[in-house]
């Protein structure tokens, strides 16, 4: 007889979805932080032919910690806002370590410039 419990079902789903205001051709690539709900990211990425938008599911992934297919981009694709979904975090997990990034002013280090 086969076991009742499988992998489907057993995790909690953790799922969020966040608004991101995306600050396009910065001079360096950061979480800024929180405004009111809307988390605020620079990018060097220039708004053209998706750059920014794609620099923007490697950025986060690679400062959360998470595969890039864990971040979908889901509305805003030529917007500043953009409304995306996370995968297998959850809110209190974001917050964490969103925090702990712009307190650190943590940058990942594939990210860094090479000035």
């Amino acid at each position: 007889m086969a076991s009742a419990s499988c992998a489907v079902g057993v995790f909690p789903l953790k799922q969020i979805v966040l608004i991101v205001k995306v600050i396009p051709k910065a001079s360096r690539e950061e979480i800024v932080g929180w405004e009111g709900d809307v988390l605020k990211v620079r990018l060097r990425a220039a708004p053209e032919k998706g750059k920014a938008n794609a620099a923007l599911i490697s950025f986060l992934a690679k400062a959360l910690d998470l595969p890039k297919r864990a971040i979908t981009l889901v509305s805003g694709e030529t917007s500043r806002h953009k409304r995306i979904v996370i995968e297998g975090l959850s809110l209190s997990e974001l917050q964490k370590k969103v925090q702990r990034l712009v307190l650190s002013d943590e940058t990942p280090p594939e990210q860094e410039s090479q000035e």
